[in-house]
């Protein structure tokens, strides 16, 4: 069986978001990461009139760069979460909550709050081009790995055939008295 997601039905993924969004706060107490995250580099968030790297992104909420003085735990942040890549750029205006911030590392980690579906739609958007991102880049990697394994065998056949091919002219020179 592959280790490959099932893909889900984009009104599945809605129907998801909007029960995950309905969570009562007793609810977010628990293990904050309920959702599946993905790394990116393609985007950011403007919160105060400052942009900042975000970090990874899911269904539930987001981790950014921010000085560690920015938030701190349970503050209300706006912004708007901006995702760029070769095709398109889309905005997303957010409201979450802060539920972590690493002073070491220099992130704060939000848990978005009460989105309404037209912002749904907007981050279904941005995960489903993050995940692309990714599944492009797993693939551009597997592809470099089965090059560099053709390469490796190549170079060591030719280096079989080379030696081959020595001993055989060598065979030959001392059949011929050369």
């Amino acid at each position: 069986m592959s280790d490959q997601p099932l893909p889900l039905s984009y009104a599945t993924l809605q129907e998801t978001a909007r029960q995950d969004q309905s969570e009562t706060q007793a609810e977010s107490e628990r293990d904050r990461r309920q959702h599946h995250r993905r790394s990116t580099h393609r985007s950011w968030v403007e919160v105060d009139g400052e942009a900042y790297w975000v970090v990874d992104i899911s269904l539930g909420g987001l981790r950014f760069e921010a000085p560690h003085d920015h938030e701190h735990m349970g503050a209300e942040i706006a912004g708007v979460l901006v995702y760029q890549d070769d095709r398109s750029m889309t905005r997303m205006p957010f409201r979450a909550e802060v539920v972590r911030v690493d002073p070491s590392g220099g992130t704060v980690g939000a848990t978005f709050r009460n989105l309404p579906d037209a912002q749904i739609d907007d981050l279904l958007v941005i995960l489903s081009s993050v995940e692309r991102a990714f599944n492009e880049a797993r693939s551009l990697q597997q592809r470099e790995q089965d090059r560099r394994e053709r390469i490796a065998k190549l170079t060591k056949w030719l280096a079989i055939l080379t030696l081959l091919g020595m001993a055989g002219i060598a065979g030959y020179m001392v059949a011929v008295g050369a």
